[in-house]
Order: structure tokens, then sequence, then C-alpha cells
């Protein structure tokens, strides 16, 4: 579970928008690379549930599961570039026996995919129950 500080900065409805800063203990957390890579900035807002009854301007202590971290560096970059690659050599491969371009097949065909993608990334990544909570007030 990684644990960071932040300032509330708006609520809404059972979650709180918190701003957060990396801080010393970023390096030695063992989700570094996948979270660096995600943002290389000090600051970060992040929407996070809110069962705690926390008010805007307060500081909190949130927590995202490991898991989380490396799940969304997964969607947001593996999965589209693996079907960016796949979708081009499918459509390379089908334009010999349509008789179409290869370059514009491939092109065509890889664009597509990785568009096809992203939209399943935003679905599946929309899911409950992995991401960040506010545990406590600071």
């Amino acid at each position: 579970m990684i644990e960071e500080q932040g300032t509330v900065i708006r609520v809404d409805r059972g979650r709180a928008l918190v701003r957060t800063e990396r801080t010393a203990a970023c390096g030695a957390c063992g989700a570094r690379g996948a979270c660096s890579g995600l943002g290389g900035g000090r600051e970060a807002e992040v929407w996070a549930d809110d069962p705690v009854g926390v008010e805007q301007g307060e500081r909190v202590v949130l927590a995202v599961p490991a898991g989380t971290v490396i799940r969304a560096s997964f969607l947001a970059y593996l999965l589209p570039v693996a079907a960016l690659i796949t979708g081009a050599v499918t459509g390379s491969r089908l334009a010999a026996a349509a008789g179409v371009d290869p370059d514009l097949a491939a092109a065509g065909l890889g664009l597509a995919a990785m568009a096809l993608a992203l939209l399943a990334a935003r679905w599946l990544g929309g899911g409950a129950g992995g991401g960040p909570r506010i545990t406590r007030k600071a």
C-alpha cells in the first residue's frame, strides 16, 4: 500500500480532489518506476474516495494499492502500443490479399487498433475498488 499526504482542493459526493507533492519517500517505494512514469512533476492532483468526510483545505493521508499503479501503467502505455503494433502487422499482411497499399493498410489498421485499445483502457480503468482512498486526516 502506498501512502501519501495531500491537501483537499474540492469535495464532491463522497469523493475529494487532493493535491499531493511527491516526497523523498517516493524514492524508497517499490512502485516508484511505474509512478514516476505517470508524470514527472512534483505535484499531482487525484480524485480519491472519501469515507472520512473531509472538507476543502484539510490535510489528509491517501492510500493507493501498489497493484493499482502497475495496472494503470499497463493500461495507459503497454496496451495501446501492443495494439498499434499488432494492428500494423495485421494490416500489412492483409493488404497483399486485398490488393491495397501495405503501408496505408498498416497505418490505418494500426491506428484503429490503438484507438480501440485506448477506449478499452479507459473503460477497464474506470473500475471501482482499487483507486486512491482517503484513510485519515493528517
